[in-house]
């Protein structure tokens, strides 16, 4: 064996500090660009989980009108209790889905024969902005146009 102290076999292995600092930055950099884009992007996924609940409530919901002699029905619960003939008006869900913050849908029926679905948003509560913003059937129809 080669003792001398000068020999590439005799160095240790391992990262120096200057190299493990510079790992650490990029990973900062890349953590830094990523982490922005993924809030943004994880965001336009809860907005269009709402808008497909609040639509596919709103057919199951004219479904419903259509086959009661245009009665609404009293809660978004009627819409997956099974019929007279087995099946129910929200098709394929056993529950009433729920917004992408786990908290109900609102769904109130006016004195008109009208009625209105409604998301509240992050805090489950009327009004706010950003993620606690109210997204209704309306505005997403109104989206459309």
């Amino acid at each position: 064996m080669n003792s001398n102290p000068h020999s590439k076999y005799s160095r240790r292995a391992g990262f120096t500090l200057v190299e493990l600092l510079v790992v650490i930055v990029i990973l900062g950099l890349l953590a830094a660009v990523v982490v922005p884009n993924y809030d943004k992007f994880f965001g336009m996924g809860r907005a269009t989980k709402v808008k497909v609940d609040l639509n596919n409530l709103d057919q199951a919901i004219n479904t419903f009108k259509y086959s009661n002699n245009m009665r609404l029905p009293e809660n978004l619960e009627r819409l997956v209790t099974p019929d007279s003939t087995g099946s129910s008006y929200l098709k394929d869900a056993e529950s009433v889905p729920r917004d992408p913050w786990d908290h109900e849908y609102g769904y109130t029926v006016n004195p008109n024969g009208t009625y209105e679905l409604i998301c509240y948003g992050a805090d489950g509560a009327p009004g706010g902005d950003g993620d606690n913003e109210d997204i209704t059937l309306a505005s997403i129809k109104n989206k459309k146009k």
